[in-house]
């Protein structure tokens, strides 16, 4: 499948910025004085991103590359919201992971090109399995649900939180490189408000949008979403 952006082909280029060699870095597109998309370049001039825009809003397929020139992501943008079928590739072209958001609502899928912890205290994921970096749950076109932040080995994730409509909305959890709770977490939020402890769980136990406390969660192992273990030790 051949992707591209919703740039016109016609629209004035203008450079943004450039990087220290001259190379330019970031353009933005216009057509008819109106903002119609964005581009960034490598500071050997490989494209490294580009999207198209609509009325101040991403439109159509945003696009990453890898340093090979390679596509890397393509994640479909409707008016500003995720909407359709997203796709990531590895550096050689093999599909590693695809999700997708209908119209705002859906679970959204990053991976990463690491594998294990930058501090090595995470054991790696199977040789050639992709590697989910980011878990991000979308309602109606706002971060609603839960998003976790993973440790680069499919096993533990480094961060934990809870939204409703974009803002703060249950149990927020972080850990450090040797697995322990960061100090000051976990923090608790009722619709984008900090509370204590003992506040939230009066109301979690009347209100079944918040997530219930639980001691085990504490820990940083949790069970991969379903979405993406259909795309384990099958590359």
């Amino acid at each position: 499948m051949h992707y591209r952006v919703d740039i016109p082909e016609n629209a004035t280029e203008v450079v943004d910025s450039r990087h220290q060699n001259g190379q330019r870095e970031k353009c933005s597109y216009f057509q008819h004085g109106k903002l119609v998309g964005h581009r960034l370049w490598t500071e050997s001039g490989l494209l490294e991103h580009e999207y198209g825009c609509r009325d101040g809003r991403r439109q159509g397929y945003e696009l990453l590359y890898h340093n090979t020139g390679n596509l890397m992501a393509a994640i479909p943008w409707s008016r500003g919201v995720l909407s359709g079928m997203g796709r990531q590739w590895s550096r050689d072209g093999r599909l590693i992971v695809k999700w997708t958001v209908a119209t705002g609502t859906g679970v959204e899928l990053i991976c990463s090109a690491l594998v294990g912890h930058e501090h090595g205290e995470y054991m790696s994921a199977g040789e050639g399995d992709p590697v989910l970096s980011i878990e991000r749950h979308w309602v109606d076109g706002k971060r609603s649900g839960v998003e976790r932040w993973w440790a680069g080995d499919n096993l533990h994730i480094t961060d934990e939180m809870y939204f409703r409509d974009d803002g703060p909305h249950g149990i927020w959890r972080s850990w450090t490189a040797r697995g322990t709770q960061r100090r000051g977490y976990p923090r608790y939020f009722i619709n984008g408000q900090k509370l204590s402890k003992q506040a939230y769980l009066r109301r979690a136990a009347r209100d079944e949008t918040l997530p219930p406390f639980r001691p085990e969660d504490n820990a940083p192992i949790r069970p991969m979403p379903g979405e993406f273990l259909r795309y384990l030790h099958k590359l």
